[in-house]
């Protein structure tokens, strides 16, 4: 079967909750705040453990239990994996996903979660994380393969913003229903 057109995805927020921004909510916390501890270990810079053990001073709790209150309340979106099993059969399909080293496969490890896409654009690998501008051009070149239309869904508005800078059709990811609708208006199949 004849794939066409490439749709890329963010991970956390729409394929499995963000257990990080989550904890930051939960807690009143500016995502400012946020950034500063898991920016560095989104370029690849510091482990997740060094984050967690950052954070625990930061906030005087134990790493246990903010690992628990983090890494523990991640849950998988089985609704929007069970779409990218569907658009695969049509398209090409990409991760781009600022996360830590280890992470995709702390929350993934034991599913073929990983080997549904057709590349993976991890910010830990690149050393470069979204919205920076040359995050997407490193992506855009490596896509540049791929036949067809692309567009990009992401639920942080200013990754989308940094993909449309980028000459990127984006679309801010609110709900899987959304996600189906944007992508039927565009012309991809999704059965």
């Amino acid at each position: 079967m004849e794939r066409n057109g490439i749709v890329l995805f963010d991970c956390f927020g729409l394929f499995a909750s963000d257990g990080m921004v989550d904890y930051f909510h939960r807690h009143e916390v500016s995502l400012e705040v946020k950034d500063r501890f898991c920016a560095p270990a989104d370029r690849g810079e510091k482990s997740l453990d060094e984050v967690l053990a950052e954070m625990a001073e930061y906030f005087h709790e134990p790493v246990e239990k903010l690992r628990r209150e983090t890494i523990g309340t991640i849950r998988v979106n089985e609704g929007m994996v069970d779409l990218l099993r569907r658009l695969r059969k049509h398209h090409y399909v990409a991760l781009l996903s600022n996360c830590m080293k280890g992470s995709m496969e702390a929350f993934f490890g034991g599913t073929d979660f990983l080997s549904l896409f057709d590349a993976t654009f991890l910010s830990c690998d690149l050393g470069l994380i979204k919205p920076n501008a040359d995050y997407y051009a490193y992506c855009l070149d490596k896509l540049k393969t791929y036949p067809g239309p692309m567009v990009f869904f992401d639920d942080n508005p200013a990754n989308v913003l940094g993909a449309k800078k980028a000459s990127v059709d984006a679309v801010r990811f609110l709900s899987q229903e959304g996600c189906e609708e944007e992508l039927l208006r565009r012309g991809y199949r999704l059965i």
